[in-house]
């Protein structure tokens, strides 16, 4: 039985490195589009704080889809090991 951990490429330290930078600022990026977003609707629409809230929540959770879609994406594009 032979061992596949030993087959594995090197990580690409570069790449890794910026594939954690363009995900931290992306992470930055969509929580403040939610809560910028959730404060503006509910301020033209006059909600009160908790639904204010709950669209704040709900927009993280899609900036959140978007983010973990990002990493696929660029995971696929962009290998982290090898070369």
């Amino acid at each position: 039985m032979t061992s596949t951990a030993g087959a594995l490429a090197p990580l690409n330290m570069a790449r890794v490195v910026s594939l954690a930078a363009m995900l931290i600022t992306l992470a930055a990026e969509f929580a403040a589009i939610a809560i910028v977003t959730g404060w503006a609707l509910a301020g033209l629409f006059g909600l009160p704080l908790l639904v204010e809230e709950g669209i704040d929540a709900a927009l993280c959770l899609v900036g959140l889809a978007a983010l973990v879609a990002f990493y696929r994406s660029a995971r696929l594009s962009e290998p982290l090991r090898g070369v």
